[in-house]
């Protein structure tokens, strides 16, 4: 259930980013097109091992490669790329900063990759290699973002918009049952307005989020924190919103890896 919080608390969103990678690489179609890729890097010794590596352990090598880039790109955009799309480093210049961390780790794992492979790292200018292994992903990234950009539909936001003033409609946060009322709360403000909780709920979609209390619904992209304090579970939204957690609705949180400490 969902896809993406900006601010979440830094081990749930670090469990959350793990989920979907593993889900994402189980996926036929990643697995499918990861495998050809390397298949065709192999074929056309892009990393020139030809001459050291047989063809069955050099595509073993290229696949470990290709998977294990991929992953580290994949956990970059999640955990990173989000947070930089909502804030002064967004457009180009995220892009590049998120291509340069993920450039970083990738060395890290290609110096890595090599060292068990070949028992030593690349020779020669190291400083030459890494700012190259650095600079074709801030390249190959803004080309990947460029083209998502390119070939997104715009997304048509949740039914319950609608029913807010133009002022109060943006970044869906929470929604709270309050009498006859629900009170909506966007990162421009909140409103009430005459409408089951329940029904709100439902007018949410497509925003990915949690139901948190039986009178409290917060959506993935508001969690700022999940933190226990004096036995309770408290939710704290981007806005500075404190949401309590029921413990019949705690274990999908738990389950997404957003509550710290053991299990109550």
């Amino acid at each position: 259930m969902r896809q993406i919080r900006d601010n979440c608390a830094n081990p749930g969103r670090a469990a959350f980013a793990l989920r979907e990678l593993q889900q994402h690489l189980k996926h036929p179609t990643t697995a499918t097109i990861l495998s050809g890729i390397a298949l065709v890097l192999t074929i056309i010794d892009a990393f020139g091992l030809k001459d050291v590596m047989s063809f069955a352990p050099r595509l073993i090598y290229v696949l470990v490669m290709v998977w294990v880039t991929y992953a580290i790109g994949f956990l970059v955009s999640q955990t990173l790329g989000t947070r930089l799309s909502k804030s002064r480093l967004s457009g180009l210049a995220g892009w590049l900063v998120q291509g340069a961390v993920a450039g970083v780790f990738i060395l890290g794992a290609v110096l890595g990759l090599n060292l068990l492979a070949f028992g030593s790292v690349p020779s020669g200018n190291m400083t030459s290699f890494a700012l190259s292994v650095i600079g074709a992903t801030m390249v190959i990234t803004v080309m990947l973002q460029r083209i998502h950009d390119l070939g997104s539909a715009p997304e048509h936001g949740p039914a319950i918009l609608d029913r807010l003033p133009f002022d109060k409609r943006g970044r869906l946060l929470s929604l709270s049952a309050e009498d006859h009322y629900t009170n909506v709360r966007t990162d421009k403000g909140q409103n009430l307005i005459l409408m089951r909780f329940s029904d709100a709920v439902k007018e949410a979609a497509p925003v990915e989020g949690y139901q948190v209390h039986r009178s409290h619904w917060v959506s993935c992209s508001g969690i700022a924190t999940v933190r226990r304090s004096k036995g309770r579970v408290i939710v704290t939204l981007s806005d500075g919103t404190e949401i309590p957690v029921s413990r019949s609705y705690l274990p999908a949180l738990q389950q997404a890896g957003l509550v710290p400490g053991p299990r109550p």
